[in-house]
């Protein structure tokens, strides 16, 4: 089965990421602390929100092809095996994924079992809300998901 999805950064997401972070610095505006205190802490929160709003850019899209996961994001592709505990429901979905090295041979790596070097990869986790991909395209994703059973995956479904 082939599905590719293609993933956007979610307003709203965004929207409600600003929304909180508004309102920590308005909560810490209004309180009883002296200016300076005030003033560190609403240093802390913007710099919190800058931190959030400029990080690492997210997934740009997700390749499934007979059983095999990719994962591009920027301009690099990962091999990818779904993760245990994904969630998914009617308006949310959250995939986990760890990347999958490619040791030079099929018994060890770097003195190390094969086993071990996965344990030690990247790990990966996709986010997907109503605004992130199509309709369509989260559709085929929960369909492939709950009968595809990608890598042994149990995924739970609500």
């Amino acid at each position: 089965m082939f599905l590719k999805v293609e993933l956007a950064p979610s307003r709203l997401l965004q929207l409600l990421l600003l929304a909180a972070h508004l309102l920590a610095i308005s909560s810490v505006l209004v309180t009883d602390l002296p200016i300076l205190a005030r003033a560190g802490l609403t240093i802390g929160v913007l710099y919190s929100f800058l931190h959030c709003w400029t990080r690492a850019p997210e997934a740009d899209a997700l390749l499934f092809v007979d059983g095999n996961i990719r994962l591009y994001k920027g301009c690099h592709k990962f091999d990818v095996a779904l993760e245990l505990e994904c969630y998914c429901s009617s308006w949310l979905q959250i995939l986990y994924f760890q990347k999958i090295e490619q040791p030079p041979c099929a018994t060890s790596f770097d003195g190390m079992d094969i086993a071990h070097a996965q344990r030690r990869s990247e790990r990966f986790c996709v986010i997907l809300l109503p605004d992130s991909c199509s309709a369509a395209s989260r559709r085929q994703l929960a369909v492939l998901l709950r009968w595809g059973r990608f890598n042994d995956a149990s995924i739970t479904f609500h």
